[in-house]
């Protein structure tokens, strides 16, 4: 069976990228410029407005892996990135790839945590059991260790996914509806996301069969089952599971669920809940009491080079994380806006080399912040 690709033109909401230069002409403010995640591109824009006085952010997306190629060529100053450069991007050539990073002097800061859920497209809003039709609001999906490997398989192209596997509810009309998986056109190769999929999930000791990891690396392969491959935007991700007729089920990051609710809800779509067997609990993303049970979360990171000058970005990274900033609660309110957490104060010590958090301090922290070492 042949995989589907799907790609839709779409203008992304960005602020036009400027040359490398010192300075704004109109405010002689400091110029950042932004390439990369998708995922990062609102919570870059709502810091952007919160700094504006103090930097102007020249925002653009393009990919995980297209952020870190303009840096490394010199074309931005951050990478946004929704994987971690140090555990490699496209594994094709770990020798050069490490070879870049070194020679760069880069640096990868943690800057959020997010967390991903799957969103399960149903054709209507009820169903037809043996025992009657019943609303899909009335059925548990979830995933959990119990069925993550069907689903790995699935996306691999190496299994049929059907509703059945993702609910407790043992009618057998439920196996009779196949379920399309929408992947990452590229796999984790090229995607953040589908990284943290394959890679940053809660089961990773779960490994999907050979054949499934080679189309989940880099979607090259022709599946065994169909699988839908659509670009790492996840508003064209989206667009490409609204126009499919059948059920679909994709992963997309918490952010973006919460901001299309209602568009969800008109499509017949079920967000999946992590099912804890330890309580006999249903958690969902969408559970903001209970969010701390919810377990997918995945990393977003700024990545910059520490050859030459680079006290603007360290001020910046700065500004973001200082506890101390008067105006802290604001920067906290865009974290929560976009479903975002603030590293741990572990992470920040981690961030920038220092052993304890009293030493996070400005301008001392620009002797201590040292270029990564990587295995």
């Amino acid at each position: 069976m042949k995989k589907k690709l799907t790609f839709f033109s779409l203008m992304l909401p960005t602020i036009p990228l400027a040359t490398l230069s010192a300075s704004s002409c109109a405010y002689n403010t400091p110029v950042l410029s932004f390439k990369g995640s998708s995922n990062m591109l609102q919570f870059l824009m709502d810091i952007s407005d919160h700094f504006g006085n103090k930097f102007e952010m020249n925002i653009v997306g393009g990919g995980s892996a297209n952020g870190y190629s303009q840096l490394i060529q010199g074309r931005t100053y951050f990478a946004s990135m929704s994987k971690d450069p140090r555990f490699g991007l496209n594994n094709v050539d770990k020798a050069k790839e490490k070879k870049e990073y070194l020679d760069n002097k880069l640096k990868t800061f943690l800057v959020a945590k997010e967390r991903l859920a799957f969103v399960l497209k149903l054709p209507s809003s009820s169903l037809d059991l043996s025992s009657g039709s019943i609303d899909i609001k009335d059925l548990k999906t979830y995933f959990n260790k119990s069925n993550w490997k069907n689903i790995l398989e699935a996306f691999g192209g190496q299994r049929q996914l059907n509703l059945g596997d993702l609910t407790h509810n043992s009618d057998p009309n439920l196996t009779k509806i196949n379920i399309t998986p929408f992947y990452k056109s590229g796999g984790l190769n090229f995607s953040g996301t589908a990284e943290a999929f394959v890679k940053q999930n809660p089961f990773s000791d779960i490994k999907p069969s050979e054949k499934a990891q080679k189309f989940l690396q880099d979607t090259v392969d022709e599946p065994k089952y169909d699988v839908h491959l659509a670009n790492e935007s996840s508003n064209e991700y989206w667009i490409a599971m609204k126009s499919h007729e059948s059920a679909a089920l994709g992963f997309l990051t918490l952010d973006f669920v919460m901001k299309n609710q209602a568009d969800f809800e008109n499509e017949n779509c079920l967000i999946l809940s992590y099912y804890d067997p330890n309580d006999n609990k249903y958690y969902s993303p969408l559970d903001f009491d209970n969010l701390n049970k919810y377990i997918w979360n995945i990393g977003l990171y700024l990545i910059m080079s520490l050859k030459g000058n680079y006290d603007r970005q360290l001020e910046f990274l700065y500004m973001l994380f200082n506890p101390e900033t008067k105006n802290r609660e604001k920067i906290k309110e865009i974290y929560q806006k976009n479903a975002l957490t603030l590293p741990s104060e572990d992470e920040i010590i981690a961030n920038f080399n220092i052993d304890n958090i009293n030493k996070f301090k400005w301008p001392e922290i620009k002797d201590k912040v040292k270029a990564d070492k990587i295995d």
